[in-house]
């Protein structure tokens, strides 16, 4: 038989790693669950696999022709060179965007976590986007996001009928 163990939600957030993709995908849940039409933004350097089979081709050649293996140094270089930048303006663009329900407000979230800070450009985008009657916020953790978030409530976020 299994045991099982249940454990408070003061003793999860205890436990829960706190870093930036686990409090981004927190907080894209549950705006989700809300009803809210949110994605969270990728702008971090992707991994190119093909352009990876064709650096490691090239050394497989490089091998079969000098037949000396390369350090592994080497490699790994030859391995960073296969990512491909970010396609988003540095700083303008926000880790969380979408559309709040019933609204259609601009949701913009900018979630930094510990010693991270928002650039210059993050949080003028946030101001941005507050002055243009959407929602922006930066969220230090899913805790704060929810402080900020039920703040707001109901006078941001509810519709314009209730």
């Amino acid at each position: 038989m299994v045991k099982t163990e249940t454990i408070t939600a003061a003793e999860f957030k205890k436990q829960r790693k706190l870093n930036t993709n686990n409090e981004t995908a927190a907080i894209v849940s549950y705006l989700t669950l809300q009803g809210h039409q949110v994605t969270r933004t990728n702008n971090h350097a992707t991994f190119d696999i093909t352009r990876a089979a064709g650096a490691v081709m090239t050394m497989c050649r490089q091998v079969l022709g000098t037949r000396r293996l390369p350090n592994i140094a080497s490699c790994i270089i030859q391995l960073r060179k296969c990512y491909n930048k970010g396609t988003a303006q540095k700083g303008r663009v926000l880790d969380i965007t979408g559309f709040a329900k019933g609204t259609g407000r601009y949701i913009g979230i900018e979630v930094k976590i510990g010693k991270d800070k928002p650039s210059p450009q993050q949080l003028e985008t946030v101001q941005l986007i507050n002055k243009n009657n959407g929602i922006g916020l930066v969220a230090k953790s899913f805790d704060n996001f929810k402080e900020q978030w039920e703040a707001l409530q109901p006078v941001k976020i509810a519709r314009y009928n209730d």
